[in-house]
Order: C-alpha cells, then sequence, then structure tokens
C-alpha cells in the first residue's frame, strides 16, 4: 500500500507503462532519421531554403492565432452585451417599470 506523506522506498519505483516506453523509443528513432537525412541531404542553399519556409510557416500559424484570439475576444464581449441586454429586460419585467 503506497501511504501519500510518507516517502517510497526507491528499490520499489514503478516502471513507466509500455506504451509510454514504445512512444518514446519511435520519438527517439524518429528524430534521429530525421537528423541524419537532413545533415547528409541538405547543405547551404537547401538548408537555408528550409529553415526559411519553416519561418514562414511559424508565421502564418502566428497570424492564424492571432486572428482567432481577436475573433474570441470580440464573441466574448458580444455575449456580455447581450446578458446585460437580457438582465435589463428582466429588470424591466420583474420590477414593472
Amino acid at each position: 500500500m503506497v501511504h501519500l506523506f510518507r516517502p517510497q522506498d526507491p528499490a520499489i519505483r514503478p516502471t513507466p507503462p509500455v506504451g509510454t516506453w514504445l512512444i518514446g523509443q519511435w520519438a527517439k528513432a524518429g528524430v534521429g532519421a530525421l537528423a541524419s537525412v537532413y545533415a547528409r541531404t541538405l547543405r547551404g542553399r537547401g538548408r537555408a531554403c528550409i529553415l526559411l519556409a519553416l519561418a514562414l510557416l511559424g508565421l502564418l500559424t502566428e497570424l492564424v492565432l492571432m486572428f482567432i484570439a481577436f475573433y474570441l475576444v470580440d464573441l466574448s464581449i458580444s455575449l456580455m452585451e447581450l446578458w446585460a441586454d437580457l438582465a435589463r429586460k428582466h429588470l424591466e419585467i420583474t420590477l414593472g417599470a
């Protein structure tokens, strides 16, 4: 039984699940393969083109995320205005003014 406030014995440390271990191994293999292909095939101009393309992709992603953020802020302001109108109508009906 594991107690919350007592430190565990380091010899009884649980092993990670098999799925976590497999994903870690696949990630290591994939990153290693991509790094070796990148280092062997792309030199000079090809590497610069890929870096420029990645920078442009990052900029485009940033612009899309900013557009979504502005849209969500506008939507929340509209929702607050709607709640204010509903509260005003509710007070008109309940107070009979």
